[in-house]
């Protein structure tokens, strides 16, 4: 189906389906001096999902959430493409990653099959963005993600010791010492 023409239009806004389906388009150019230049193009979105946890955190004993990391702390990112092709997935090892870190890139954790991340967080900075470029080997497909983590910062919590009932992790000392 025809979806737009008319003189002088250069520019085609279109919806995709999911990860793996296919769109085509069909582009058909007919200059004023004659001829007719045809271009087909087939779009197949992808997309990443980033994982991520912090590596070198402590959480007391019942604690509900997540580890946050601390100022300069271990994270460690994972990184899960969505590539397809013929209908069946890409193996997620099997495509090139390129990483960076507040638009430093991380040349030795990037390149093949490098999908995971062990990153330190930057002293200097309140909150560190990590970026990642996924591509299949074959160059025919790529995503790229943002993730920017906000370290917590260090408070340390200190709780009373009974020699009959243990650490009392209830409730943590107040003030100063």
């Amino acid at each position: 189906k025809v979806v737009l023409q008319g003189i002088g239009e250069t520019k085609l806004k279109t919806k995709v389906g999911a990860d793996g389906s296919t769109t085509k388009v069909n582009i058909v150019a007919k200059p004023r001096e004659g001829g007719t230049f045809t271009r087909n193009i087939t779009l197949t979105p992808s997309s990443i999902s980033l994982l991520w946890e912090a590596s070198d955190s402590y959480t007391p004993p019942f604690y509900k959430g997540k580890a946050l990391p601390p100022e300069g702390g271990a994270v460690r990112i994972i990184a899960i493409p969505s590539f397809f092709s013929g209908g069946k997935r890409y193996d997620p090892k099997s495509s090139t990653y390129s990483w960076s870190l507040n638009t430093e890139a991380l040349g030795d954790s990037s390149g093949f099959g490098k999908q995971v991340l062990n990153s330190k967080l930057n002293y200097l900075e309140n909150e560190n963005e990590f970026r990642v470029i996924a591509t299949t080997l074959d160059g025919t497909q790529s995503a790229d993600e943002r993730i920017t983590i906000v370290p917590t910062p260090i408070k340390p919590k200190i709780y009373t010791y009974d020699a009959l009932f243990g650490t009392h992790y209830e409730k943590a000392l107040d003030g100063q010492i």
